[in-house]
């Protein structure tokens, strides 16, 4: 990364908070050389209303050449932090699938400080890595397997996620099934743990959950799993727990949410497999907020999810642990006359009154 980098990062600052943009041809496939000036993507604020005094980040995205390179540039603001920025330069290949994330502090662009490379065989992504201060962190490798009409995704992680102690292991095993279209289907999930509770009284689990996820038009509108436990302490003492759990999305009207442009920066592929939990770890800056993949699961924004439960032990209802229809998570949204989201007011779980976050975005 040279000199100029650091200098045009600066300059698109200063430009950044006194220009709007409308709505730009990305055009990564085409020559970078025809991007000579910097173009304002978006602008966030992201505060917290709980905070004093009040916390918050800014972070404003840009498209820009740098070095011959059609790139686009994420700088971030902390509140309190008034003498440095952190610089994400997102890079791209020649079919526009990104290749690489590199951040840097403002103050010294020539170090990065975390970078993650994502590997491509034509349109699938089979590999993501992360480093830190040019010392591997963790990387996932992709596998892809037909399944009909549809294509089950298994990562493995490295190192591994198991953990192997005298006195606990655990480990998980998950895999993502998706349409032709990369539209989650539904995705599996199991996990184990041996746990020693002191005596010789091991305590043994395995958990399983299938996930179904259901679309209308193009937004997720509900997710439902079917869950179970088989917990063995010290032998003969077995408990079985089984439960079913739904979520019902309820999304905004508007039809442009900035899950639009996350997914020009990060790729369709990539916003899926973080979305759903596929790619973990810390392969994304965060965009938008730390709560985006709840709030913009695919197109329209959310507005309020709720959740039902249905709990059994060893096979008996358990009216304690079930719920019915209770609001999950709110989101209040505004749009300005291009119907494009300006402001999300997200509440705290299980809240309909407490605000956590205000994000405010400018285009």
């Amino acid at each position: 990364m040279k000199t100029v980098v650091g200098f045009l990062i600066f300059v698109s600052i200063v430009v950044g908070f006194t220009s709007c943009q409308k709505e730009i041809d990305w055009g990564l496939n085409n020559n970078p050389q025809s991007d000579t000036t910097p173009h304002l993507i978006f602008r966030i604020v992201d505060i917290d209303p709980l905070s004093t005094p009040q916390d918050s980040i800014i972070r404003v995205y840009r498209t820009a050449t740098l070095n011959n390179e059609h790139v686009i540039l994420g700088i971030e603001y902390y509140t309190g932090v008034t003498n440095d920025s952190l610089i994400n330069i997102y890079r791209y290949n020649s079919q526009g699938q990104l290749i690489e994330i590199k951040t840097a502090a403002g103050s010294a662009p020539n170090i990065v400080l975390f970078k993650s490379t994502f590997t491509w065989n034509g349109n699938r992504m089979i590999k993501a890595q992360s480093d830190t201060m040019g010392v591997f962190e963790m990387s996932v490798d992709l596998a892809y397997t037909a399944l009909g009409a549809n294509t089950v995704i298994t990562p493995t992680y490295i190192p591994t996620q198991d953990i192997n102690t005298p006195n606990y292991a655990s480990g998980f095993r998950q895999s993502l099934t998706v349409n032709n279209q990369f539209v989650p289907v539904s995705r599996s999930y199991n996990a184990y743990g041996i746990i020693d509770n002191g005596g010789g009284n091991w305590d043994h689990y395995h958990d399983t959950a299938n996930f179904q996820y259901t679309f209308t038009g193009n937004d997720l509108s509900s997710m439902q799993y079917f869950s179970s436990r088989h917990d063995t302490v010290n032998g003969p003492i077995v408990t079985i727990d089984r439960d079913t759990t739904h979520y019902t999305y309820n999304r905004s009207s508007a039809g442009i949410n900035i899950a639009d442009s996350l997914k020009k920066i990060i790729g369709n592929e990539i916003y899926t497999l973080i979305n759903f939990e596929v790619l973990i770890g810390g392969y994304i800056p965060v965009i938008v907020s730390g709560r985006q993949e709840t709030l913009h699961y695919f197109f329209r924004p959310l507005s309020m999810s709720s959740v039902t439960r249905r709990f059994w032990v060893n096979g008996v209802f358990d009216p304690g642990q079930s719920l019915n229809n209770l609001p999950y998570q709110k989101a209040d949204n505004s749009f300005d006359a291009q119907q494009r989201a300006t402001r999300f007011d997200l509440y705290s779980d299980f809240s309909t009154t407490r605000i956590e976050n205000i994000i405010k975005i400018t285009y």
